[in-house]
């Protein structure tokens, strides 16, 4: 899938799911060099891209200052626990939750918002 158009959103786009094995996050995390150092936390969105897209029109409402998804969408959170020498320890939560991203002029997604 060509991500040219979610020019701040490819850190947090994985769709469908990687098969990353038994540790999605340090798989995910190197991939996408974000182990060195090692990011505290990061969100794996699994939309397509289209569904991503719409949450900054009809498919999501506003949410301070940014949009926040109608639906929940499915998404994988790696959060740092620990680092084990040069290897960041991360711990994996699949979940199905609403997402909150930021949208340049009211169409392109930018800006993820962990915090939300």
């Amino acid at each position: 899938e060509n991500d040219a158009n979610l020019p701040q959103l490819p850190p947090h786009h994985d769709n469908p799911r990687t098969n990353a094995g038994r540790d999605y996050c340090w798989a995910m995390m190197q991939r996408r060099g974000m182990t060195r150092p090692c990011k505290d936390i990061n969100t794996f969105i699994h939309a397509s891209r289209a569904q991503i897209q719409s949450v900054c029109r009809d498919g999501g409402t506003p949410y301070q200052g940014m949009r926040r998804s109608k639906r929940p969408l499915a998404v994988t959170t790696c959060e740092l626990r620990r680092t084990q020498g040069t290897r960041c320890i991360y711990r994996s939560h699949a979940a199905s939750r609403y997402i909150v991203i930021g949208c340049v002029h009211g169409m392109w997604p930018v800006q993820y918002n962990e915090k939300a």
